[in-house]
C-alpha cells in the first residue's frame, strides 16, 4: 500500500469523524489498531462504499494535518514482508444508526470494533478489526 492510498483511506473514514467525535482513551485504541492493520505489507480492507480518490479533501487544516502525518507514520511502519498474522478491517457505512450494522455477514468474531459514530447528518460508519493467523 503506498503512503498515498493510506492518505485516500484516511479522507475516507478519518477526517469525518473529525477525531473529536470519538472519545480520547477510545480514540487511542483505534488509532492503535488503526496503524497496526494500515502498516502491514500486505491489507485487506473491506470498505463497499469506499471509492479511490472519491472522498472530499475540504477540511480544515487541522484535519488536513492530523490525515497527512498519521498517514506518514503508517506508512513509515510498513514492513518489507509479511508475517504470518495480520489484522483484516471491516469498515461498514450506514444511514441507520444500530450497533449491529455489518456484524452479520462474516462468521468472524471481531478482535476488537468502534463505532458506531455519527459522520454526517445521516451517516454512520463503524470499524470492525479481525486478526487472521
Amino acid at each position: 500500500m503506498t503512503r498515498d492510498n493510506i492518505e485516500d483511506y484516511l479522507y475516507f473514514f478519518w477526517a469525518p469523524l473529525k477525531a473529536e467525535v470519538v472519545n480520547a482513551a477510545e480514540k487511542d485504541a483505534l488509532l492503535k489498531m488503526l496503524t497496526l492493520t494500515l502498516s502491514q505489507a500486505s491489507v485487506y480492507i473491506e470498505a463497499p462504499a469506499y471509492i479511490p480518490q472519491s472522498s472530499s479533501r475540504e477540511y480544515p487544516d487541522e484535519i488536513k494535518n492530523d490525515v497527512s502525518n498519521l498517514a506518514d507514520k503508517i506508512f513509515a511502519g510498513i514492513p518489507e514482508k509479511s508475517g504470518d498474522n495480520f489484522y483484516w478491517l471491516k469498515i461498514t457505512v450506514s444511514d441507520m444508526l444500530t450497533s449491529k450494522i455489518g456484524s452479520g455477514d462474516t462468521h468472524l468474531q471481531a478482535e476488537q470494533s468502534f463505532g458506531t459514530y455519527k459522520i454526517e447528518k445521516d451517516k454512520f460508519i463503524k470499524f470492525d478489526f479481525y486478526y487472521l493467523a
